[in-house]
């Protein structure tokens, strides 16, 4: 009886993940294309932390990352994209 309960917080946090996603996509790329950015090497590895980030709560969902490594991962990778936007190395 509790099994169907379990779910729907779950789905409710995966669409809510899915959606908040898309509104930084959207943000983004608008802040990129509004300030003339365009698209340079640091963008697109800032890109790639928040795929990255994306993919996370999946994995520890399934079981292949233990949760205190994908907390780590997280914070690293967030590091690295404040990092990335901060510095603009490349």
């Amino acid at each position: 009886a509790t099994a169907g309960k379990e779910k729907k917080p779950a789905g409710l946090f995966l669409a809510l993940h899915g959606i908040g996603l898309l509104a930084m996509l959207v943000a983004g790329i608008g802040f990129a294309h509004k300030s003339g950015l365009g698209w340079p090497n640091w963008v697109i590895a800032k890109i790639g932390c928040w795929v990255l980030l994306a993919v996370l709560p999946t994995l520890m969902r399934r079981g292949v990352l233990p949760r205190a490594m994908a907390v780590l991962l997280a914070l690293a990778i967030g590091g690295a994209a404040v990092w990335l936007a901060q510095m603009k190395p490349f």
